[in-house]
């Protein structure tokens, strides 16, 4: 495995850790992965979702995964391919913006105020018996 730049936890760098692929005889080969930046609107490209894919590996495959992702979820803005090398190289081969975009909803419950607990008002206790016995004497 090759480890990547170090960054703050904020940040994602767009290298990874990567294993290199082997094949069924156990030979190295020199097989890249994709790496998949799904980011939906106001979200930097670093910061959005990352997907590993290893059946992409045109521009075509890209541009079909795109446009079917974007159409299963109308909240992603931008979609970007990179290939990645088993020895850590990378370079993007394509990138898709979703003309149809729609931003998420926005959050209703962060608007309210929350509401304060209710508290049940005490019952008066029953008369004791020296009380009792004044009300009936009249006292």
């Amino acid at each position: 495995m090759y480890s990547t730049d170090v960054l703050t936890k904020h940040q994602r760098p767009l290298r990874r850790k990567v294993a290199r692929p082997y094949d069924p005889a156990g030979n190295r080969t020199n097989a890249m992965t994709t790496e998949i930046y799904i980011c939906k609107d106001d979200q930097e490209l670093k910061q959005g979702k990352l997907v590993y894919s290893s059946e992409i590996d045109d521009r075509e495959g890209a541009e079909d995964d795109a446009r079917r992702r974007c159409q299963g979820d109308p909240t992603i803005k931008k979609i970007a391919y990179y290939k990645v090398a088993s020895d850590g190289d990378f370079r993007v081969f394509f990138s898709y913006t979703n003309p149809h975009c729609k931003p998420a909803p926005k959050s209703q419950a962060g608007t309210t105020p929350p509401k304060k607990p209710t508290v049940a008002k005490k019952k008066k206790p029953p008369p004791t018996l020296l009380e009792r016995l004044k009300t009936k004497i009249g006292l």
